[in-house]
């Protein structure tokens, strides 16, 4: 146990040494941007989810240079699984795609444009005040239904939908969808692709390490204060991003599972007869938890620290205890159930991990110390338990 401390520490030492190196690029993500000669160029992109996405983008050329690209600059720009701007819609600002077919759709804080063929329609809503014995009332005039109502002439059906549309971009989004639909041709859902790319998956062998320990208020003799154990474990894992919140915000989870067993022995020679305790607990261990994790900096090699609540629970459990009775020159033996287990014990998780990303995956160590509550039912008998996991994870 000592010596995984030790070397969780040492991680720990070499992740916080790496995130003071990478700091000064820690808003610089992996990303493109397409230059007025119609060239991809895969660069380090300042990430920005404000109004200053839509104004310029700003390019890593070395470790202490940057470059900033107007509208007017570039075609467009956007970063490694996440959002993208096109530059070539209107003029002096950068639009966000959200559809893109021959009906596309962007957008730009509260206002949409959709682009048909050569022509750009300018979806916004607008409001106009009104006094009506002596209140006031704020109206929403629906100008921008005019223009779909436009854009549907040949398609008659879809003027019940846009009756029935709210200023919002759901309602927009299925109307350009659907419009596409009506004209056969095929479409690219940005947000889909962004939703399926916020989520990844993948496996974690680890080697753990056990520990419980009893209370001091409980006389229970013929238990040992403290067991420790080793076990190894499997998991599947799960991470799903919230760049809306922040780039480096994410909640990862995980199902995993241990084989854990404690065995134990004491040899009372205080009273005579002479009494030999021995106990052995063997159960499966079954850990969900759920974490907020943060990433400390957007470079491949990466660190992230988390912390969570843990839902625990055990099955397929034997906790036994052999009580052996020594007189001169005969042995007696019992056999008894030592305490009936809780099923589910709930817990905090702390962890962090050092990571790389990869082309198509993510792969790294991570270290984890859980702790949970009593695991017994009658009595407070063992009230700590303490679980240090280090392992080798890969995500898809």
């Amino acid at each position: 146990m000592k010596r995984h401390i030790k070397l969780s520490l040492l991680f720990l030492f070499i992740s916080f040494a790496s995130v003071k190196y990478s700091n000064a690029q820690s808003n610089y993500i992996e990303g493109f941007y397409i230059n007025n000669q119609g060239d991809t160029i895969n660069s380090k992109i300042y990430y920005s989810s404000g109004q200053s996405a839509f104004r310029n983008c700003q390019v890593l050329v070395n470790e202490n240079k940057s470059k900033t690209f107007t509208p007017e600059d570039i075609l467009g720009y956007g970063y490694l699984n996440d959002a993208s701007y096109s530059s070539n819609i209107i003029e002096s600002f950068f639009l966000r795609d959200v559809i893109n077919g021959k009906v596309s759709l962007y957008e730009k804080e509260n206002e949409y444009f959709i682009s048909v063929d050569d022509s750009v329609y300018h979806i916004k809503n607008s409001a106009e005040i009104a006094n009506r014995n002596g209140k006031r009332y704020v109206i929403n005039q629906n100008v921008w239904k005019g223009k779909l109502y436009y854009l549907t002439k040949d398609y008659p059906n879809l003027k019940r939908q846009i009756d029935k549309m709210s200023f919002r971009k759901n309602d927009i989004k299925a109307f350009v969808i659907q419009l596409n639909k009506m004209k056969n041709e095929k479409y690219i859902d940005y947000d889909i692709k962004l939703q399926t790319d916020k989520i990844k998956w993948g496996i974690r062998i680890g080697h753990q390490f056990n520990r419980i320990n009893k209370t001091s208020s409980v006389n229970f003799p013929h238990l040992n204060e403290t067991y420790k154990s080793q076990s190894q474990t499997f998991a599947l894992i799960f991470d799903y991003k919230i760049p809306e919140f922040s780039k480096s915000l994410s909640i990862t989870s995980e199902i995993s599972i241990s084989k854990i067993s404690f065995s134990g022995n004491r040899d009372d020679q205080s009273t005579f007869p002479r009494t030999l305790y021995i106990s052995t607990f063997n159960y499966t261990q079954l850990s969900i938890p759920i974490a907020l994790s943060y990433r400390f900096n957007q470079d491949k090699l990466f660190v992230k620290t988390y912390t969570g609540f843990n839902s625990q629970f055990t099955i397929n459990e034997s906790y036994l205890f052999e009580r052996i009775t020594i007189f001169t020159d005969e042995r007696f033996s019992t056999t008894d159930q030592a305490f009936t287990p809780t099923l589910f014990q709930p817990g905090l998780i702390f962890g962090f991990s050092v990571g790389y990303e990869f082309k198509n995956f993510e792969a790294g160590l991570d270290n984890q110390l859980r702790i949970s509550t009593k695991l017994n039912k009658e009595i407070n008998l063992y009230m700590g338990q303490q679980f240090i996991n280090s392992g080798l994870y890969i995500k898809f």
